[in-house]
């Protein structure tokens, strides 16, 4: 009984190990677009210089196809999976039937809790990133576990 309860407290840890990991990637990710589109993102109605008589209207926000953009992500998580198979070139879990779980439920936690972290950044009317929807969030944790699985030892 007791050996039942350590494989048991095993897997759990394996999993939720490998969710927590892929969830913090995925967070630093986000934090790192977030950024980007802070220092790229002029607000004339901040910005000193702009003055009403010689501002320019504001720019059309250009959005790209759901389809590119879950493209993007899942190209994201995959290239970041291979820095951490160079990082860390050892499966997290041991037993290939847990891997196989792992494949199909830290994507789809992952997903959920992109939504999730998008839906209380609406919520608070902060701005939403692609990354805080549940497809591109499935997206990139699942590129990122199909090549920690296939690449690592």
């Amino acid at each position: 009984m007791e050996e039942l309860f350590a494989a048991l407290i095993q897997i759990v840890f394996e999993i939720f190990g490998e969710f927590i990991f892929q969830v913090v990637v995925q967070f630093a990710v986000e934090l790192f677009l977030r950024l980007v589109r802070f220092i790229f993102t002029r607000n004339p109605h901040t910005d000193v210089a702009a003055t009403p008589a010689t501002s320019t209207p504001p720019a059309v926000e250009v959005t790209a196809h759901p389809a590119a953009i879950w493209v993007l992500y899942a190209t994201l998580g995959a290239v970041i999976g291979f820095i951490s198979v160079w990082a860390h070139p050892v499966h997290f879990i041991k037993a290939m039937d847990h891997r196989w779980l792992n494949l199909v439920l830290t994507p789809l936690l992952s997903g959920w809790f992109m939504a999730a972290l998008g839906h209380w950044h609406e919520k608070r009317g902060h701005r939403v990133v692609s990354m805080d929807k549940f497809f591109n969030g499935w997206g990139f944790a699942l590129a990122f576990a199909v090549v920690r699985m296939v690449a690592c030892r």
